[in-house]
Formats: structure tokens, C-alpha cells, sequence
């Protein structure tokens, strides 16, 4: 779905706890995140940028500047690994996407990159069960 300061009513048809992405069309920045529950996750992005006090500094200005966002699902995950293992999946990403030296996350969900490393080796079944069952595949070289 796509979001703007045109967007006048926002829905979201994702229903399924994920790992998802906030993605600038026009400067490519991202923001990689995790949910439990999707509609109100996004619904509060929106609203957020809307009223002009989204936490994420970067991206309100660019949502202010008139730029446009997709919001999509990138990794449906299982609900019973809400903590570690589903945020090891969302490290994932950020890191594969560079979405915090590029983007607009502000940390990997550890203290550091290395430790985003370490925590995707120490659940790396569970992410290439998730990737599976999504369809997913690419290539990322963990090296601590």
C-alpha cells in the first residue's frame, strides 16, 4: 500500500505477524520493522507522519517533503518466536537492505552490527524456516 500526504484514508489488507518495510519510492531509503500485529502497526506510521510526529526523524522530513511510501510484508513469521527469533529475522533484512547506514532504522535490534550477526547465526534455523515458508531467497555473507 502506498502512503503520501495525498493519502487520505489509510487500510491495510496485511493481517499475519511479519517482518516488513516502509520503502521511499523516490529517495529508496528504507525502514525495516516487526510486528505482531500489522494493521495497527502501520495505521500508527501513518497517522504519525500524518500529524507530523513520527519518531523516525529522517523519515518525517522526507514524508513532509512530499515523497511517497510503500508498505509491504517482506517475511510472514510464526507468532509462538515473537521475541528474539523474530527479531533475528528482522536484523536480517536490516542488515541485507543497509537499512541503517542507508535507511532509516537507527540500530540492527542489537547494540551492534556484530551482535545482529551473532543473534541471525545463533537462530539461523528458525530464519531459514521462515525464508522457506515465505518463498524467499538471496544470499547474505554473516562474517563476525
Amino acid at each position: 500500500m502506498r502512503i503520501s500526504k495525498q493519502t487520505k484514508e489509510f487500510k491495510s489488507d496485511i493481517s499475519e505477524p511479519c517482518v516488513y518495510e516502509i520503502y521511499n519510492t523516490v529517495s529508496g531509503k528504507r525502514y525495516i520493522g516487526f510486528t505482531g500485529e500489522p494493521k495497527s502497526r502501520f495505521a500508527e506510521h501513518y497517522y504519525s507522519l500524518r500529524k507530523g510526529n513520527h519518531n523516525l526523524e529522517d523519515m518525517q522530513a522526507d514524508f513532509n517533503a512530499g515523497d511517497e511510501f510503500e508498505i509491504k510484508c517482506l517475511c510472514k513469521v510464526d507468532t509462538k518466536f515473537y521475541g528474539r527469533e523474530n527479531r533475528a529475522v528482522e536484523s536480517l533484512f536490516i542488515l541485507h537492505y543497509d537499512s541503517v547506514e542507508q535507511g532509516y532504522n537507527k540500530n540492527y535490534n542489537q547494540p551492534n552490527k556484530v551482535n545482529a550477526q551473532m543473534a541471525i547465526q545463533k537462530y539461523a534455523e528458525y530464519i531459514i524456516e521462515c525464508l522457506r515458508n515465505n518463498d524467499i531467497s538471496f544470499s547474505l555473507e554473516i562474517t563476525p
